[in-house]
């Protein structure tokens, strides 16, 4: 059983108790905000610098925190909750992973060949390691052939070839990584 603090704007209630109940379903223990019970314009300074605390203690004692951070939405209360729990070293989930590193480089000759089959396997006629890598060799060795990469979180998740000459611009492969295909 992981202890979990939810964080997220309160324009969100709605979604952060959904959460909470679905995490604790799970067999999580979840601590979440304290819903209010009147306008905020009616909290006293100190009401709400004791309720921000409160949640900060909250995190102390969580083993992780999930962001509900819908539309990719995240406050500045909550940007502070997240730097908070990344000063220590909590884990942290977010509902929307909009904070994954992404990445579109060129995919130099010599880059890990098993990371490079894995998405290529299923895009070549016949995908032997010895035609993947006379493709990886082209690619290398011809300037009008480019091979590209998606990385998330440093992982090859997609390419694209591509022959750019003067005259018109051809895909030559596109692939997607099976663990990551029809996934937005």
């Amino acid at each position: 059983m992981k202890i979990i603090t939810i964080c997220g704007s309160l324009k969100f209630i709605e979604e952060m108790k959904s959460y909470a109940e679905k995490l604790e379903l799970e067999g999580n223990c979840v601590l979440t905000v304290i819903y209010p019970t009147k306008d905020k314009e009616k909290y006293t300074p100190e009401e709400i610098h004791s309720l921000q605390m409160a949640h900060y203690k909250k995190i102390d004692i969580s083993d992780k925190i999930f962001v509900v951070n819908k539309n990719g939405y995240i406050g500045e209360a909550v940007k502070a909750e997240i730097e908070y729990a990344n000063s220590k070293n909590k884990e942290i989930i977010y509902l929307e992973n909009n904070n994954i590193e992404k990445e579109i480089t060129e995919i130099e000759y010599g880059h890990d060949f098993n990371e490079i089959f894995e998405v290529f396997e299923d895009i070549v006629y016949y995908p032997t390691k010895d035609n993947i890598e006379n493709i990886l060799l082209e690619y290398n060795q011809n300037n009008e052939k480019t091979l590209y990469g998606y990385f998330l979180d440093k992982k090859l998740v997609g390419i694209i070839g591509i022959m750019n000459n003067i005259e018109n611009i051809e895909v030559l492969h596109f692939g997607i990584h099976p663990e990551y295909r029809g996934k937005n």
